[in-house]
């Protein structure tokens, strides 16, 4: 695309490259920022956040957040995982985010993602709640 990732002093930050010229998205103060997407992880005093590119603004701030990357990319197959307090939440290419709620996320990467709570499996709806009608589902798998 039109960013990379620049280093400078051991530090990481986003670049935008327009011909020969360019400007920084996000200033190097991060330890580590994964492949760039529409949204994209950050680590920052060993903290995970996550940035909406558009606005270059956090979708969640560095926090006690685990990010699950995939091949250095936030969301694999259009869906991003990520967890807090031993609970899961999901997120997909459009910024649609949960909250993390969940016990456990499916890990079959094709069609509706199917979560868990408690010992029910179920799936997500619009509104970002468990759900067991798999025609209410609204977080897909892209493939």
């Amino acid at each position: 695309g039109d960013h990379v990732v620049a280093i400078v002093n051991e530090k990481e930050g986003l670049v935008r490259i327009n011909g020969n010229e360019w400007e920084w998205i996000l200033q190097p103060e991060y330890d580590y920022i994964s492949c760039p997407g529409s949204y994209f992880a950050v680590l920052k005093d060993g903290k995970w956040g996550i940035i909406d590119l558009s606005t270059a603004q956090y979708l969640f701030p560095p926090d006690d957040l685990k990010v699950y990357l995939t091949s250095g990319f936030l969301t694999c197959n259009g869906i991003g995982i990520y967890s807090k307090d031993d609970k899961y939440g999901v997120m997909n290419d459009s910024g649609d985010f949960t909250r993390t709620v969940f016990d456990e996320v499916g890990d079959e990467p094709e069609g509706r993602v199917r979560v868990r709570v408690g010992e029910r499996w179920g799936f997500i709806n619009q509104e970002g709640l468990f759900e067991e009608d798999e025609d209410l589902a609204y977080y897909f798998w892209e493939m």
